[in-house]
């Protein structure tokens, strides 16, 4: 079996603005990251000539806003990055998923009709609740309270 078998018939959409945004990125990423940081490099060389305590408090200010606007940018590029991959993704060619036999897929079974393999008779059950018992609970140990048993 070939787990990468194409859906036949299947036409592949066209490259978009997807392709364009992924080309995009590494070069928004580099010189946004430059950017960013260029104030910090600015403001060491502004300060040279300040009080240490001066220049100390403005550059640690400065690095602040750049390490927080580099979080802000890097974190915009990931996630348009992978919206981006995502969406190029679901462009590209369609696989055959496995098959999973349904066993009344081509006709549905009408309502009242027992399963495949269940006979309908709930009496001879060893759980002598599942005749009060919703179809979800029937098969498990849950009792149906008292207030809920009628008699039909």
């Amino acid at each position: 079996m070939d787990p990468f078998k194409k859906l036949p018939g299947y036409r592949k959409a066209p490259a978009g603005l997807e392709r364009k945004i992924l080309r995009l990125i590494p070069r928004v990423f580099v010189l946004g990251t430059v950017l960013v940081l260029l104030p910090s490099a600015i403001a060491r060389l502004w300060t040279i000539n300040d009080a240490a305590w001066v220049a100390s408090k403005f550059i640690s200010t400065v690095d602040i806003y750049a390490i927080g606007l580099l979080a802000v940018l890097w974190t915009g590029l990931f996630t348009v990055g992978v919206g981006a991959f995502t969406v190029m993704v679901m462009k590209g060619p369609a696989y055959v998923a496995d098959a999973y036999p349904l066993p009344d897929a081509d006709k549905p079974r009408r309502a009242g009709l027992p399963r495949s393999g269940d006979d309908g008779d709930d009496s001879t059950d060893d759980n002598d609740h599942n005749k009060h018992a919703t179809r979800y609970a029937r098969g498990t140990n849950i009792k149906p309270l008292e207030s809920d048993k009628t008699d039909s």
